[in-house]
C-alpha cells in the first residue's frame, strides 16, 4: 500500500510541476519585449519565408539550360520561347522566360537565378501592364543571392526599374545585392523633375514583394527608396542595408527636389509595410518633402485603396535630412494612417527640418475623423538619437501635428521613448507643438524596464 501511495504522490508531483511551467510559459510569453534590438524576431513575430522550391541536379530534357524542375506539360517546345518553357514569350524572342522556368502560379512560380532573370521579370510585368490581359498576377520566387554587375564607368545606376509590379515576389530569404540607381543627372539636373529610384516603381494594389533582402550602393532620386516608389499593395518581412564590398558604391539613400521623398522601404507608402527593417542610411541635403526610416509619406490617396500601414518595422538606418517632415519611421502620418508596434533605432539629425519626430515628423492620423479602425501612432518604441535645435516643432514621438493630442487630429497611443536629445534645451516632449512631456522609461543594460 506504501508503494501505491508513494507512486501516486510523484505522479502528483510531476503533474504540478507540469502545470507551473505550462504557467510560467504562458506568463513570459504576454510579457512585453525584454530588449530593443535591430532583429526584428526579438520584438515581434516575422513570417517564416516558405520553403524554396527544389532542384533534384537533373536536366530535364524540355528544358535544357538547366535550373528548372517542371516540364513542358505536352512535352513540345514553344516556338516563342525555344528554351522549353510553356509561358509565351511577350516579344517571341525566347528571352523573356526566367532561366528557372516555371509556370508563374503560386504553386509554380517563375524562378530567379541572376539579373538576366530580373530583367526578364520586368519585362513580363511591363508587357501585362501594357496588354488587355485582365489576369496581371504572376508568381516570382528567387532561388539565391543575385549580384548585379557594378556601374560600368561614367554611369551612375546598374539596374533598370520594374515599372509596375502586380504579382507576388517571393524572395526566400535570398538578397538582391549591389543595387545603384542614381537619378542625379537626369533631366538636367531640374529640381522639378520626376527622377523615381527603387527596385520597383509602383507595387500595385494587390501585389506583394516578401522576405526579400536589398542591398544597395546607391539610390538616389525624387522618390528614393530601397525596394519601392510607391506601395500600394504589400511589403512583407524584408530588409534593406548597404552592399559592402571594397569597390561598393555606398551612397545609401538620397532624395531630390523641393517635393522629393524618400525611405528606406519606400518613398511614399499607400499599402502596408510589415515586419521590416532598415540598416541604410537616409540623407537630403537640399530641401525635399518627407523623409523617414521605413517610409517617407505614409498617407491615403483615396480610389477606396485606404490609408497607408506600417506595422511592426524597425528603422537602424542613420536619418540626416532637410525636409519638411522627417522621422525615425515615417516623415508623414496622413489621415486614417496606422503605424503600429514600431521602433526607430536610428539617429534622426535635423539640418533644417520644419518638423523632426522621433517616429513621425508630422501627424494627422485622425484628421477628417477618419474611420481606419486603430487608425494612430500606437505601441511604438523611439530609442535613436535625436539631433536638432531647440525649438517648438521637435518631438520625441512626433515633430508635430494641426492639433492637440487625443483631439481629433492626431493620435498617440502608449507610445515611449529613451531617446537622447542634443541640442534641445527643454524637456524633449512627446509632440514637439504641444507641451506634452514623453514617456520616459528605465533603460539599464539594454533592457527596458516598462
Amino acid at each position: 500500500m506504501r508503494k501505491k501511495k508513494t507512486g501516486k504522490l510523484i505522479g502528483l508531483k510531476i503533474l504540478l510541476i507540469l502545470c507551473a511551467l505550462c504557467l510560467s510559459s504562458a506568463f513570459n510569453a504576454c510579457r512585453a519585449p525584454d530588449k530593443v534590438s535591430d532583429n526584428p524576431s526579438v520584438i515581434f513575430p516575422v513570417l517564416t519565408p516558405p520553403g524554396r522550391i527544389p532542384d533534384d541536379g537533373t536536366v530535364d530534357p524540355n528544358n535544357p539550360d538547366g535550373g528548372g524542375e517542371t516540364p513542358n506539360p505536352d512535352g513540345t517546345a514553344n516556338p516563342n520561347n525555344p528554351n522549353g518553357s510553356e509561358t509565351p514569350d511577350p516579344d517571341g524572342g525566347g528571352t523573356e522566360t526566367p532561366r528557372g522556368q516555371g509556370t508563374g502560379t503560386a504553386d509554380d512560380p517563375f524562378r530567379i537565378y541572376n539579373a538576366d532573370d530580373l530583367d526578364a521579370l520586368r519585362k513580363r510585368e511591363n508587357f501585362a501592364a501594357n496588354s488587355d490581359t485582365t489576369n496581371h498576377h504572376f508568381y516570382y520566387a528567387l532561388q539565391n543571392d543575385v549580384e548585379l554587375p557594378g556601374p560600368t564607368d561614367g554611369e551612375l545606376s546598374n539596374f533598370t526599374p520594374i515599372e509596375k509590379f502586380y504579382g507576388t515576389l517571393d524572395g526566400g530569404g535570398f538578397a538582391v545585392r549591389n543595387l545603384c540607381i542614381d537619378k542625379t543627372l537626369v533631366l538636367g539636373g531640374d529640381a522639378s523633375g520626376d527622377r523615381p529610384a527603387a527596385f520597383i516603381l509602383a507595387v500595385e494594389r494587390n501585389a506583394e514583394v516578401k522576405n526579400l533582402t536589398v542591398e544597395i550602393g546607391s539610390v538616389a532620386g525624387s522618390a528614393a527608396a530601397a525596394i519601392a516608389c510607391e506601395n500600394r499593395g504589400k511589403i512583407t518581412a524584408c530588409t534593406v542595408s548597404p552592399y559592402t564590398s571594397p569597390s561598393a558604391v555606398s551612397g545609401g539613400i538620397l532624395g531630390l527636389g523641393a517635393s522629393g521623398t524618400c525611405g528606406g522601404i519606400a518613398a511614399k507608402n499607400y499599402g502596408e509595410i510589415s515586419d521590416c527593417v532598415n540598416y541604410a542610411p537616409i540623407t537630403a541635403p537640399e530641401p525635399i518633402a518627407c523623409a523617414g526610416g521605413i517610409a517617407g509619406d505614409t498617407n491615403d490617396i483615396g480610389d477606396d485603396y485606404g490609408a497607408g500601414k506600417i506595422l511592426r518595422c524597425v528603422n537602424k538606418g542613420a536619418i540626416e535630412c532637410n525636409a519638411a517632415h522627417v522621422g525615425g519611421i515615417t516623415g508623414t502620418a496622413g489621415p486614417g494612417a496606422v503605424i503600429s508596434r514600431c521602433v526607430n533605432l536610428g539617429t534622426v539629425t535635423d539640418t533644417g527640418s520644419d518638423y523632426v519626430g522621433g517616429i513621425a515628423g508630422f501627424d494627422v492620423t485622425g484628421m477628417f475623423g477618419s474611420a481606419t479602425p486603430n487608425a494612430g501612432i500606437i505601441e511604438c518604441v523611439s530609442a535613436g538619437n535625436l539631433i536638432a535645435e531647440a525649438r517648438p516643432n521637435v518631438g520625441a514621438i512626433v515633430g508635430g501635428t494641426d492639433g492637440p493630442p487625443l483631439s481629433g487630429f492626431s493620435r498617440v497611443v502608449d507610445c515611449y521613448t529613451v531617446s537622447d536629445a542634443e541640442g534641445l534645451e527643454t524637456v524633449l516632449r512627446a509632440i514637439g507643438m504641444w507641451d506634452m512631456p514623453a514617456f520616459i522609461i528605465v533603460w539599464q543594460n539594454n533592457t527596458f524596464l516598462i
